[in-house]
């Protein structure tokens, strides 16, 4: 299933092999308390029905901590701001996209069939009704969070174009790709197919099979090698 999974069955599956800042948070808080682990999953598992629900992703901190069943205190015992919790719940939206795409290209046969799924896997998240909901807040306004976390932002976003590196690297040894800069040309396709789900995304459309084949059209052709 695509991001409107429900959370709290994906988190219960085996840990990701990629570090995450919820990982990160919770490593943290159950270092100072017993019950730190429990409160740091009730405020991003609060933080994301409240995005959801209002379709902000500036949620209201006192519906969160409704939500949530915890107080101000608690909060500010495990996050120095709401933006710091918003950023560990935009990177754990990446790792449970990451791990939906992950799935996708394992199935698929050869670098071209991977990179079509990579692609198609993205923008499935602006056709599926439910993902498109969760998903909009975070394309609509998480410019503020690149301004003051430029550094963990981007690391969390390497989480979705590691993806993409193996497949152009996977499609170099096959022969059908070449390219002298995988991470370079990773990160133009990953702006170019985002860039497209969020204008879907933004105008409330819905991607088509064409869109996805003139994606992926385009990146076998960026990447082909010349004749």
């Amino acid at each position: 299933m695509p991001v409107s999974a429900d959370r709290r069955s994906e988190r219960r599956a085996p840990k990701r092999e990629s570090s995450s800042l919820l990982h990160e948070a919770i490593d943290r808080a159950a270092a100072q308390r017993e019950s730190g682990e429990a409160e740091v999953r009730a405020l991003v598992d609060a933080t994301f029905d409240v995005i959801a629900a209002t379709g902000s992703l500036d949620p209201p901190i006192r519906e969160i901590f409704v939500r949530a069943g915890l107080g101000r205190q608690v909060f500010y015992r495990h996050f120095a701001s709401k933006d710091e919790l918003l950023l560990v719940v935009l990177d754990e939206s990446r790792q449970i996209v990451a791990a939906y795409l992950a799935k996708r290209i394992a199935n698929a046969d050869g670098a071209v069939a991977k990179l079509r799924a990579w692609i198609d896997g993205v923008m499935r998240q602006a056709q599926h009704p439910e993902a498109s909901r969760r998903t909009r807040p975070f394309a609509v306004a998480d410019g503020r969070l690149v301004a003051r976390f430029p550094v963990q932002y981007a690391g969390s976003q390497s989480v979705l174009t590691r993806l993409l590196v193996d497949v152009i690297c996977d499609g170099i040894e096959e022969g059908v790709f070449a390219s002298s800069r995988p991470t370079a040309d990773a990160q133009i396709i990953y702006d170019a197919v985002f860039l497209c789900q969020n204008r879907h995304l933004l105008l409330r459309t819905k991607p088509t099979r064409q869109t996805v084949d003139d994606l992926h059209d385009f990146a076998v052709r960026a990447l082909r090698p010349a004749p």
